[in-house]
């Protein structure tokens, strides 16, 4: 039988908001697990604090190119929920999820991980 649990997003503190650099520094929000018998099911929203532009937000999936990258665009003072459950299978060489924006810091992130094992 399957043991699930809830926890925050690994690069939280206490599962506090992630700040979203811009793009060209991408901040590291959830590492997956490295057990092949366990998966992370990913919950991950953004906010756009900045109060007049909308903010881009790019989503990467261990830092890869385009076929691993979501974009949304986020309303001012909007939040949008960007990783609806994903799961991330384990795997030797843990997956890693990071974040980038348009401007610096005028967005954060924040969530959680239903960790399955078995």
């Amino acid at each position: 039988m399957a043991i699930i649990s809830k926890d925050h997003l690994s690069h939280s503190v206490d599962g506090k908001p992630i700040a979203v650099p811009i793009n060209s520094s991408f901040q590291n929000v959830h590492t997956g697990p490295t057990n092949t018998a366990h998966f992370h099911e990913v919950w991950l929203w953004v906010n756009n604090a900045n109060g007049s532009v909308n903010e881009q937000v790019t989503v990467r999936f261990n830092g890869s190119n385009n076929d691993g990258k979501i974009k949304v665009i986020v309303p001012p003072q909007e939040t949008l929920l960007v990783l609806p459950g994903i799961p991330i299978k384990g795997n030797a060489s843990a997956l890693v999820i990071d974040i980038g924006g348009s401007s610096a810091n005028s967005a954060n992130c924040f969530g959680y991980v239903n960790k399955i094992e078995g």
